[in-house]
């Protein structure tokens, strides 16, 4: 479920991982959406801490007397506005290959098919 008007564009157990010990405590990872972040931009990474941990308060399931630690990691050039339109680039001699999420869309997964589809050009050519 997607709301547009939340402030969080972005949560995930992050405690859920393949190998990580599961018990009574969760970790959860939360990213304000661009509105939120923007209207924000000269705020500390320490003030910024105390806004969130309500917001993710606000799902159900969570409240606050359950919080027992929270920290803040400002990304200020985390999204482009506009992403390249093709997994990679490349120099025109092919000895340079540029990549990442900012290539193909703002996620990790992007990030991840990007690196693929070089390793793929780099293999296709040996």
């Amino acid at each position: 479920m997607q709301d547009n008007d939340d402030p969080l564009s972005w949560i995930a157990q992050d405690s859920y991982k393949p190998g990580e010990p599961q018990g009574l405590r969760a970790l959860w990872v939360a990213q304000a959406d661009e509105a939120f972040s923007t209207t924000r931009l000269g705020k500390s990474a320490e003030d910024l801490c105390g806004l969130m941990p309500p917001l993710l308060c606000d799902w159900p399931e969570m409240t606050h007397d359950r919080v027992t630690h929270a920290t803040t990691h400002l990304w200020r050039s985390a999204q482009v506005p506009q992403a390249l339109g093709q997994a990679f680039a490349r120099s025109a001699d092919g000895t340079l290959y540029l990549g990442g999420d900012w290539c193909i869309g703002p996620r990790v997964e992007a990030a991840f098919g990007s690196g693929t589809a070089i390793a793929d050009a780099i293999l296709a050519e040996v």
